[in-house]
Protein backbone atom coordinates (compact mmCIF):
# COMPACT_ATOMS: atom_id res chain seq x y z
CA UNK A 1 0.00 0.00 0.00
CA UNK A 2 1.35 3.16 -1.11
CA UNK A 3 1.79 6.67 1.42
CA UNK A 4 0.20 9.81 0.65
CA UNK A 5 2.60 12.38 -0.76
CA UNK A 6 1.20 15.32 1.37
CA UNK A 7 0.23 13.64 5.12
CA UNK A 8 1.86 10.18 4.58
CA UNK A 9 -0.84 8.34 5.49
CA UNK A 10 -1.72 5.37 3.84
CA UNK A 11 -3.47 5.69 -0.20
CA UNK A 12 -6.28 3.23 -0.77
CA UNK A 13 -5.17 0.49 -3.06
CA UNK A 14 -7.83 1.10 -5.79
CA UNK A 15 -7.29 4.83 -5.75
CA UNK A 16 -8.79 6.51 -8.81
CA UNK A 17 -6.43 7.86 -11.74
CA UNK A 18 -2.87 9.90 -12.15
CA UNK A 19 -4.07 12.24 -9.29
CA UNK A 20 -5.37 10.56 -6.73
CA UNK A 21 -3.21 7.92 -7.03
CA UNK A 22 -0.01 8.99 -4.63
CA UNK A 23 -2.77 10.87 -2.38
CA UNK A 24 -5.37 10.14 0.03
CA UNK A 25 -7.78 12.78 -0.52
CA UNK A 26 -8.59 15.44 -2.91
CA UNK A 27 -7.75 17.56 0.22
CA UNK A 28 -4.07 16.54 0.21
CA UNK A 29 -3.72 16.65 -3.20
CA UNK A 30 -4.12 20.18 -3.40
CA UNK A 31 -2.91 21.21 -0.14
CA UNK A 32 -0.14 19.64 -1.87
CA UNK A 33 -0.28 21.84 -4.76
CA UNK A 34 -0.56 24.86 -3.17
CA UNK A 35 1.84 27.48 -2.18
CA UNK A 36 1.31 29.64 0.71
CA UNK A 37 1.51 33.29 -0.05
CA UNK A 38 2.66 36.31 2.45
CA UNK A 39 -0.79 38.38 1.02
CA UNK A 40 -2.54 35.18 2.77
CA UNK A 41 -3.49 33.84 -1.09
CA UNK A 42 -2.58 30.37 -1.49
CA UNK A 43 -1.38 29.74 -4.69
CA UNK A 44 -2.00 26.79 -7.03
CA UNK A 45 0.59 25.52 -8.11
CA UNK A 46 -0.35 23.75 -11.28
CA UNK A 47 0.04 25.02 -14.60
CA UNK A 48 -2.58 27.82 -14.96
CA UNK A 49 -5.46 27.93 -18.09
CA UNK A 50 -5.92 30.45 -20.77
CA UNK A 51 -8.02 32.01 -18.49
CA UNK A 52 -6.38 32.52 -15.65
CA UNK A 53 -7.61 29.58 -13.04
CA UNK A 54 -5.89 26.79 -11.79
CA UNK A 55 -6.95 23.27 -12.56
CA UNK A 56 -6.28 19.99 -10.65
CA UNK A 57 -7.34 15.98 -12.06
CA UNK A 58 -9.67 14.54 -9.93
CA UNK A 59 -10.61 11.05 -10.77
CA UNK A 60 -9.60 11.88 -14.80
CA UNK A 61 -11.77 14.98 -14.53
CA UNK A 62 -10.53 18.33 -14.95
CA UNK A 63 -11.87 20.78 -11.48
CA UNK A 64 -11.00 24.15 -11.00
CA UNK A 65 -9.26 24.64 -8.20
CA UNK A 66 -10.62 27.23 -6.54
CA UNK A 67 -13.89 25.24 -6.90
CA UNK A 68 -12.34 22.23 -5.39
CA UNK A 69 -11.13 24.19 -1.96
CA UNK A 70 -14.12 25.89 -1.64
CA UNK A 71 -16.21 22.45 -1.74
CA UNK A 72 -13.16 20.53 0.53
CA UNK A 73 -13.64 23.42 3.56
CA UNK A 74 -16.76 24.71 3.21
CA UNK A 75 -19.36 22.49 1.67
CA UNK A 76 -21.19 21.85 -1.74
CA UNK A 77 -21.72 24.59 -4.29
CA UNK A 78 -25.18 24.85 -5.67
CA UNK A 79 -25.95 24.14 -9.36
CA UNK A 80 -26.96 28.12 -9.56
CA UNK A 81 -23.88 29.83 -8.05
CA UNK A 82 -20.25 30.52 -8.81
CA UNK A 83 -16.88 30.27 -6.50
CA UNK A 84 -15.48 34.32 -6.74
CA UNK A 85 -12.77 35.47 -5.12
CA UNK A 86 -12.71 38.43 -2.53
CA UNK A 87 -8.54 38.82 -3.52
CA UNK A 88 -8.82 39.09 -7.32
CA UNK A 89 -6.14 36.30 -8.23
CA UNK A 90 -7.62 33.96 -9.99
CA UNK A 91 -5.26 30.71 -9.06
CA UNK A 92 -5.91 31.76 -5.21
CA UNK A 93 -7.13 28.94 -3.39
CA UNK A 94 -7.87 29.88 0.38
CA UNK A 95 -10.99 29.30 1.51
CA UNK A 96 -10.95 32.69 3.26
CA UNK A 97 -10.62 34.51 0.08
CA UNK A 98 -13.65 32.41 -1.81
CA UNK A 99 -17.71 33.34 -1.62
CA UNK A 100 -20.62 31.91 -3.31
CA UNK A 101 -22.05 34.40 -5.53
CA UNK A 102 -24.52 34.67 -8.77
CA UNK A 103 -22.79 36.29 -12.02
CA UNK A 104 -24.56 39.61 -11.34
CA UNK A 105 -22.82 40.00 -7.18
CA UNK A 106 -19.64 38.39 -8.92
CA UNK A 107 -19.63 41.55 -11.81
CA UNK A 108 -20.78 44.17 -9.54
CA UNK A 109 -17.79 42.81 -7.14
CA UNK A 110 -15.41 43.18 -10.16
CA UNK A 111 -17.05 46.62 -11.03
CA UNK A 112 -16.80 48.05 -7.30
CA UNK A 113 -13.00 47.33 -7.78
CA UNK A 114 -12.37 48.19 -11.39
CA UNK A 115 -11.66 44.71 -12.14
CA UNK A 116 -14.45 44.60 -14.79
CA UNK A 117 -13.48 43.17 -18.52
CA UNK A 118 -16.73 45.10 -19.75
CA UNK A 119 -16.18 48.49 -19.96
CA UNK A 120 -18.70 50.99 -21.41
CA UNK A 121 -18.09 54.12 -23.37
CA UNK A 122 -15.15 55.01 -24.96
CA UNK A 123 -13.18 53.24 -22.41
CA UNK A 124 -14.23 49.75 -23.92
CA UNK A 125 -11.28 49.08 -26.54
CA UNK A 126 -13.66 48.49 -29.48
CA UNK A 127 -14.97 51.84 -29.55
CA UNK A 128 -14.07 54.65 -31.96
CA UNK A 129 -16.55 57.36 -30.46
CA UNK A 130 -15.97 59.61 -27.57
CA UNK A 131 -17.42 61.30 -25.28
CA UNK A 132 -17.51 64.03 -26.98
CA UNK A 133 -18.97 62.90 -30.55
CA UNK A 134 -22.25 61.35 -28.10
CA UNK A 135 -22.90 65.02 -26.84
CA UNK A 136 -22.11 66.46 -30.62
CA UNK A 137 -24.39 63.74 -32.45
CA UNK A 138 -27.70 64.57 -29.64
CA UNK A 139 -26.71 68.32 -29.70
CA UNK A 140 -26.75 68.46 -33.55
CA UNK A 141 -29.73 65.95 -32.89
CA UNK A 142 -31.80 68.61 -31.12
CA UNK A 143 -30.41 71.59 -33.68
CA UNK A 144 -32.31 69.36 -36.59
CA UNK A 145 -29.45 68.05 -38.31
CA UNK A 146 -31.30 64.81 -40.37
CA UNK A 147 -29.95 61.19 -39.33
CA UNK A 148 -28.45 60.38 -43.01
CA UNK A 149 -26.11 63.32 -42.62
CA UNK A 150 -25.22 62.04 -38.76
CA UNK A 151 -24.83 58.53 -39.78
CA UNK A 152 -22.76 59.99 -42.82
CA UNK A 153 -20.40 62.63 -40.66
CA UNK A 154 -19.92 60.19 -37.48
CA UNK A 155 -19.37 56.78 -39.78
CA UNK A 156 -22.29 54.94 -38.05
CA UNK A 157 -25.19 52.16 -38.74
CA UNK A 158 -28.54 53.58 -38.56
CA UNK A 159 -30.00 50.99 -36.26
CA UNK A 160 -26.90 52.46 -33.87
CA UNK A 161 -26.94 55.95 -34.51
CA UNK A 162 -30.91 55.38 -33.30
CA UNK A 163 -29.56 53.76 -30.24
CA UNK A 164 -27.34 56.48 -29.37
CA UNK A 165 -29.76 59.20 -29.84
CA UNK A 166 -32.67 57.09 -27.77
CA UNK A 167 -30.14 57.26 -25.08
CA UNK A 168 -30.33 52.84 -24.93
CA UNK A 169 -26.35 52.93 -25.47
CA UNK A 170 -23.89 55.73 -24.44
CA UNK A 171 -26.98 56.28 -21.35
CA UNK A 172 -24.00 57.48 -19.16
CA UNK A 173 -23.30 60.63 -20.96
Amino acid sequence: MASCKFCSENCPKESGKRSSKFFCSPKCYLLFRTKKQEENCWLCKTAVRKDGYSSLKIDGKEVLAHRLSYQIFKGLIPSDKLVCHKCDVRNCVNPDHLYLGNDSTNALDRQRRNKSTCQTGEKNHRSFLTNQHILDIRKMCEKGFSSEYLCKVFNLKYSHFTRIKNRQIWAHI
